[in-house]
């Protein structure tokens, strides 16, 4: 930012009083514009012992596996925005209240948030081939196209989220999402009944 949104004069980078880092801050209005992580959720869809898997059709992994995922919009909920990105990725219509949060990322070298949700499905959905996606298919563990995963540092995550599938037995995760996995701490749910 070289500019400030509310009144256009160039803003210089200070440490406010009070603060700890950076800022860009105006010069002639004093306002602090904060640069803070961008928070994207993602879906994953099941079914018996299969998720909904989709070959992205848009960079970052263009060709490869992953599930729905995209940024949260302004006046967006959580599950809004994941019920909102499953259908721009697969045309598959679910209510935001079917979204069971499963997962809390941080990804601090890319100032971002992952939230995660699971959607049990009654049977494997159709879903319709969009500008963000190439193919879609249902995959059980075994089946699953492992080596073509647009972000293989998920994997540890996703299959902790197999192993819960087949056990039907689910918790949160919580942690940092890095290029080895990532360290987590896991939160078993007592009850798995959502109002």
């Amino acid at each position: 930012m070289n500019f400030c949104p509310e009144c256009g004069a160039k803003v210089s980078w200070q440490i406010p009083p009070g603060d700890d880092r950076e800022r860009a801050v105006c010069t002639r209005c004093g306002i602090v514009h904060y640069d803070n992580p961008r928070v994207l959720v993602a879906v994953f869809l099941y079914h018996e012992q299969k998720m909904l898997w989709t070959r992205r059709g848009i960079d970052p992994g263009k060709g490869l596996w992953a599930f729905p995922m995209g940024f949260l919009e302004k006046g967006e909920t959580l599950q809004q925005a994941a019920a909102r990105e499953l259908y721009e990725e697969t045309r598959i219509v679910l209510p935001p209240k079917k979204m069971i949060p499963m997962s809390l990322g941080s990804v601090p070298v890319m100032d971002q948030l992952y939230v995660v949700f699971r959607c049990p499905c009654d049977e494997e959905l159709t879903a319709e081939l969009t500008p963000e996606t190439e193919a879609w298919a249902w995959y059980s563990a075994e089946e699953a196209p492992w080596e073509h995963m647009a972000f293989p540092e998920t994997s540890p995550q996703l299959s902790q989220i197999y192993q819960w599938v087949r056990q039907g037995r689910f918790a949160v995760r919580v942690g940092e999402v890095t290029t080895d996995g990532g360290d987590y701490s896991v939160f078993p749910l007592a009850d798995d009944e959502v109002d």
